[in-house]
Order: structure tokens, then sequence, then C-alpha cells
């Protein structure tokens, strides 16, 4: 110890450096050999690290020089178990890594045991059962086969969930239709019996606690087909974190491959048209809203609840008494998000002509919330900015053409009329901004166009062919 390293050093000290004595004398004084005083400096040499010149042979009997080095190696035996003592540390640290790991699988395993009990659970009480399944799915390593068989398994869950139902093929649709009208007879049979029947799915923005918690397991499935970003400094990365980002990325892969395999294209696009009439009868009668009949709203819970990474701190805070008040933008939010996921992971020949169409659709109105997240999917479609540009005015000429002409099925009266000219003016607007387009639909697209501006300039009143 300290305390013996220190006595041993005065004690050294005290024989060899009285003054009273002739330096000849010390061994005989002392009550020992000289052997005993050498050993005593040599010791608090080698615990202090100090440089001790080493007396003459002549004045230093030969016992002295054989016990000198018995001190000096005794010395660095501390120092050898320094290695021995890491080793130890380090298979230790790694033999808990691999215990925690392994609970945290047996953990998502029972998780996803209980997944399908959270589907008469509002949605608020089932989100943070999924953050803890999103934490630990976090620890999986998709390169090692137990944890790939989770992996695979939380997908197949998760995608079960969302209820997609896939596009068959003419041949397996009639099949399916003939072994329909098949058992169609005992159908009737208990329809009898049962007079309740089955009850008409509500619409597609009217929410349940069954569609809550798809909407929580789609910005799940969000997460984790996210892009995750590595280092952006020039110095090097370490190996630990470029073999997560490979494997975050390959977790990302498997998602996108798990809803394309479901038909999650087709899922978002029937959603998306189901919004769209939605939108656009809301959007008409917004003007109609009385202003001065809101009921005052209770205060929100404090501290508010961490809901991150399905909502962000700025949206629960505007929304604390109810996070899926705003059900229908919310899932046009994911029915547009998920796509371009997918889109950066799969094959693009899964957005066919119908996805252009439709987006171009929302983009017609000038009050479809998440404009920019449709812009944005649609860009991605069209994959150059004048390709988008180019496709959204000949569907934009193309629709006030065809409401123009149905306006002029009839003889018009004074309010059509106005609603003609509201038709041509947007198209006028397209032409004269991009007039390369407006050729192009008529070299292509709408080869009669002018053909039919100009019968209709001679029939209608002069003051509006112009």
């Amino acid at each position: 110890s300290d305390d013996e390293g220190s006595t041993a050093a005065t004690d050294g000290s005290t024989l060899r450096t009285s003054p009273a004595e002739p330096p000849g004398s010390a061994g005989s004084e002392s009550g020992g050999s000289g052997a005993d005083s050498i050993g005593g400096v040599s010791g608090r040499s080698s615990a202090y690290g100090e440089m001790v010149s080493a007396p003459s042979a002549g004045t230093m009997p030969a016992s002295n020089i054989i016990a000198a080095p018995v001190a000096i190696t005794a010395g660095p035996s501390t120092s050898s178990s320094q290695p021995v003592a890491s080793t130890s540390r380090t298979m230790e640290a790694e033999s808990e890594t691999r215990k925690l790991h392994a609970l945290r699988l047996s953990l998502l395993s029972a998780a996803l045991d209980a997944l399908p009990s959270l589907r008469f659970l509002p949605g608020v009480r089932a989100i943070p059962f999924v953050q803890v399944v999103l934490m630990l799915a976090g620890d999986l390593d998709s390169s090692v086969e137990g944890d790939r068989t989770v992996l695979d398994r939380l997908l197949e869950l998760l995608v079960s969930e969302l209820d997609i139902q896939s596009e068959e093929n003419p041949e397996e649709r009639t099949d399916r239709r003939e072994l329909q009208l098949a058992i169609m007879r005992l159908e009737l049979l208990v329809s009898e019996l049962d007079m309740h029947g089955d009850e008409t799915p509500p619409p597609i923005h009217e929410r349940t606690n069954r569609r809550e918690l798809q909407l929580v397991i789609m910005r799940l499935l969000s997460v984790l087909m996210a892009r995750w970003k590595t280092s952006a400094s020039g110095g090097p990365v370490p190996r630990a974190e470029v073999t997560g980002g490979a494997c975050a990325a390959h977790v990302s892969r498997l998602a996108a491959a798990a809803l394309v395999r479901a038909g999650a294209p087709a899922h978002c696009f029937r959603v998306l048209s189901a919004l769209l009439p939605y939108w656009k009868e809301k959007t008409s009668s917004s003007g109609a809203a009385t202003t001065g009949q809101t009921l005052l709203k209770p205060q929100p819970p404090q501290p508010l609840p961490d809901m991150q990474p399905f909502f962000v701190k700025e949206y629960v805070k505007s929304h604390a008494l109810d996070v899926f008040d705003n059900y229908p933008q919310l899932l046009m939010e994911m029915a547009l998000r998920l796509p371009c996921q997918i889109h950066k992971h799969c094959d693009p020949a899964h957005f066919d002509q119908r996805w252009r169409t439709l987006l171009c659709e929302y983009m017609m109105n000038q009050q479809t919330p998440l404009r920019k997240q449709v812009r944005k999917l649609l860009l991605l479609l069209c994959g150059t900015r004048e390709r988008y540009r180019q496709l959204r005015d000949v569907h934009a000429l193309d629709t006030h053409l065809n409401a123009a002409r149905a306006l002029l099925a009839t003889d018009p009266a004074y309010d059509k009329l106005v609603q003609l000219m509201d038709h041509l003016k947007a198209c006028a607007e397209i032409v004269s901004a991009r007039t390369g387009n407006w050729q192009h639909t008529c070299a292509t697209e709408r080869r009669e166009a002018l053909a039919w501006l100009v019968t209709v300039a001679r029939r209608v009143h002069p003051h509006v062919a112009p």
C-alpha cells in the first residue's frame, strides 16, 4: 500500500543520512546487515520512480549487489495485470450486451403477440405501445438470422393491420366471383336468421378506433422507411456507425418491399380517390359556415404527453385535447408520404398514369390541404420540372375545356355564361404564360380544341365571343 511504501522510504533515508556516523558504520549500528538498508532504499526508488546511483563496489559488500535486483523486478508486476483486467472488462461488457439484446428480442416478440389487442383501444392509448415497439425494433440487426426473423414478423404484422385489399388479376377475380355465387345460396339461408346483417363501413374520412390504430401504424412504417443520414464531415466514420447506417437502410428497403407486396400503392390511391370528393365538398361549404358559435374548449393536461416521432411537439401542443381531431388531413398526409418513400426504394412502375391524373386533380383545387406534399409527389412521379409543368397545364386545359363544353350542351343562361368565361379565362392564362404547352395540347391531346373554340365563338353572343 501507499502507507507501507512511505514507511520503507523513511527508514532507508534515516540509515544512510546520519551526519554523526562515518560512511562505513551504517551497517553495524542499524541492528541489521547493509542489505536491509539498501533494500529499503530500492523499495522507495521503485515506488516513486526515482533514480538511485549505485555505490562503488569497494565500499559495498557482495551481498548488497545481489539484493538490489529483487526490489527492481518486483515493480512491473502491477502493470502486467492491467491488460488482463481490461480484457476481462471487455468480455463482461460483451456478455451484458448479448443478454440485453436477447431480452429486447423477447420483449419485442411478446409485444407483437399483443398487437392485435390494440384494435379496440383509442389511438391515443395505442401510441405508447407503438413507441415501445419502435424502440425495441431499433436494436434489430437485419444481417443476423434471429433478428431478421423477428423483423420479418414485425413487418408482416404491421402491414396486415392496415387491411390492404390487394388488386386481383381478371382470371382470379372471375374465379373468386364464381366461388361467391356458389356459396350465395347458403348465405341466403343464413340471412333469414340474421336480420341485422353486415353494417356498411363508415366513409373514409370518419375515424374509428381501428382506423386511428392504422394511422399510427402507417406513421411507424414511415419512420422505418425514413432516410438515414450518415456523417456529413469529411473525416473517417466509425465502423459501428457505418454498420448501423447500412442496417437501417436495409430495414427501410425491407419495409418498402413489404408494403409493395401487400399492395400499399393501390391502397393509398384508393384512399386519395375517396378523399377527393370530401375535400371538394368541404371547400364549397366552408364559405357558408357561420362564426360566433364556437364553444369554449377545456384546458389541456399538463405536461403534454410525448408522442414523438409520430406527432411533433408543436402539433401535440395545438391539438392537446385530441391529436386525431383532424383525422382526414392526417390520413391524406400518410397516403401521400408512404408513396413518396416507396417510390425511392422500389420500382416506379407501381405508379401508373392514374396517379398523375389524381394528383393533378388535387392541384386544381386551390383550397386543397397539403398542396406542398401533393406537388412533391407529383414532381417525383414526373421526374423533371418541365414534365411536371406540362402535365399540370395539359390537365388544367383539358378540365376547363370539358367543363366549358358541358355548359354549352344546352342553351346557356347568364349564370352559365359567367362560368363559361371563368373557364376560358383560366385557359387564356395558361396559353399566355406557357404557349408551348397549349400548342402541345392542340397538336396531340385535344386536336379538336381550336375547331370547337371557333364554333363556340360563332354561337354565343358577340359580347362573349372575343
